[in-house]
């Protein structure tokens, strides 16, 4: 009988599907060794030619996000600088923000205690458990780096803070308009409300 009509034991089956998941878990190791790692590290380059006394803010979002692999990320300066991609494949987008949302996210961050809002916690639930999105970020002021997880630190989604930081989120999402489209919303619903409620001309 030739070797095409052998029957496969289940120790074969067993053995193949080992050996793919194996090969699967090399091959991401490689990709993030090799592409991801190294792109992550040049989105950085702006930290880095900063003063060490800068305020520097990397931010990301997680969560839903990622069943479409759009996950937003930025880095912002105190010098209003930024960098901004919408993906991991997307291009990198640098720009100014506007001055008043930035100097509305720097006073909030003057005006609570971040190192308090760095302690972790272990969530009764997020918004990333019901594909949802939650946020993250590392604030460099100073010299020292806090982190602030809306999912898994005492830094909350509804504080001001984050309302601010959603602020920046909008602007980069969005930069030639001048009223916030908060991401979560998407742009449907947000067109629909400024053609509901139009600013104020007074503002």
């Amino acid at each position: 009988m030739s070797a095409h009509g052998e029957k496969k034991t289940p120790w074969d089956r067993y053995f193949i599907f080992a050996s793919a998941v194996v090969m699967g878990m090399c091959t991401g190791a490689f990709f993030y060794v090799t592409v991801y790692a190294p792109e992550y590290s040049q989105k950085l380059d702006i930290a880095e030619q900063l003063d060490p006394d800068a305020v520097v803010i990397h931010g990301a979002m997680y969560g839903g996000c990622q069943r479409a692999n759009r996950c937003a990320t930025f880095v912002l300066s105190d010098d209003y600088k930024y960098e901004y991609e919408v993906s991991p494949e997307a291009e990198i987008v640098k720009g100014k923000i506007q001055k008043e949302i930035a100097d509305s996210l720097f006073d909030s961050l003057a005006s609570v205690n971040v190192s308090n809002l760095d302690n972790e916690i272990v969530p009764k639930s997020c918004a990333s458990h019901a594909d949802g999105l939650d946020y993250l970020y590392d604030v460099t002021i100073d010299g020292d780096t806090y982190t602030l997880d809306t999912c898994t630190t005492l830094f909350a989604q509804n504080s001001t803070l984050q309302k601010d930081f959603l602020a920046v989120w909008s602007f980069m999402d969005n930069p030639t308009t001048t009223y916030p489209v908060l991401i979560e919303e998407g742009f449907l619903p947000a067109v629909v409300d400024r053609f509901n409620n139009p600013p104020n001309e007074d503002n």
